[in-house]
């Protein structure tokens, strides 16, 4: 399986569990090696961009301090992650 693979609205599987609040699956995924915490789905938005707005803090300081992330990308509104 493809760990970076994309749906309909470009969301990777990390994308998902975070905005369905499936955490630990999420800091699993966080776990995996390749794992592209940069990709943006349609309205633009990170990993980070969501574990943020659903205010899972523990999600956005494993994102943060352990992964290399753009934190001044901006969604479609405008709005950095950490905005």
């Amino acid at each position: 399986m493809d760990i970076n693979a994309i749906d309909n609205n470009k969301r990777t599987p990390l994308h998902l569990a975070i905005v369905f609040g499936h955490i630990p699956k999420a800091e699993r995924l966080l776990q995996v090696q390749n794992i592209d915490v940069n990709v943006t789905d349609t309205n633009h938005r990170t990993p980070l961009h969501w574990g943020a707005k659903r205010g899972y803090p523990t999600i956005v300081k494993e994102i943060l301090d352990k992964h290399e992330v753009d934190i001044n990308g901006k969604d479609k509104d405008g709005c950095a992650p950490l905005h």
